[in-house]
């Protein structure tokens, strides 16, 4: 080979490889963390007080969603669901709802979103229904019970791997106001940005 076509082709081979490079240095920069929509409202705890609906497509549900991994995994599996990525209990539970909201239960659920309390120190999903979530004859009641029942099952079929004590202090609540259930974090009940 000609010495020029030697280092004609050097000089091309090391600016291709230079980018290249770059390329893969920008790659390894630490990924920012990522902001969420601030939510500040009043949520109301009144759906989770009492005993659960004892009516039998409520119970079979919540039975099969509440009983062995086998029973759970076969009502995700009947609603459809898809296990959902991430590495915070906010990115699964989101995820899972809005896989829920893909399949048949658009009909309930219309988003499910990331947010956070006005200081940033807590982080929750916030639930929108649709208008019907309340036409039931308890009033919201038989839809606050399905969407606790989905999660819990999501959990025991392992699609969310949510460790027990966050399960345990799981809050669903109603938003004052809104067609919304907000979802977070604590051992006390409507303590969202306390």
């Amino acid at each position: 080979m000609n010495e020029n076509t030697k280092e004609f082709l050097n000089l091309i081979l090391e600016k291709e490889e230079k980018p290249k490079e770059e390329k893969e240095e920008s790659k390894k920069e630490e990924p920012r963390e990522r902001s969420y929509t601030v939510f500040v409202g009043e949520t109301d705890n009144t759906l989770s007080k009492g005993r659960p609906l004892g009516d039998a497509g409520s119970a079979n549900m919540r039975y099969r969603a509440y009983g062995t991994p086998q029973d759970a995994k076969s009502v995700m599996d009947d609603l459809k669901l898809k296990k959902p990525t991430g590495s915070k209990w906010v990115d699964l539970v989101s995820g899972l709802l809005s896989s829920a909201r893909a399949g048949d239960l658009r009909v309930l659920i219309r988003s499910a979103r990331i947010v956070q309390s006005k200081s940033g120190s807590q982080q929750g999903v916030k639930l929108e229904l649709a208008k019907i979530w309340k036409d039931d004859d308890k009033e919201g009641k038989r839809s606050f019970g399905f969407i606790k029942a989905i999660i819990i099952g999501a959990n025991r079929a392992g699609f969310l791997n949510i460790n027990s004590t966050i399960i345990k202090n799981l809050r669903i609540e109603e938003i004052v106001g809104e067609d919304a259930f907000l979802i977070y974090v604590s051992k006390k009940a409507k303590s969202w940005g306390k």
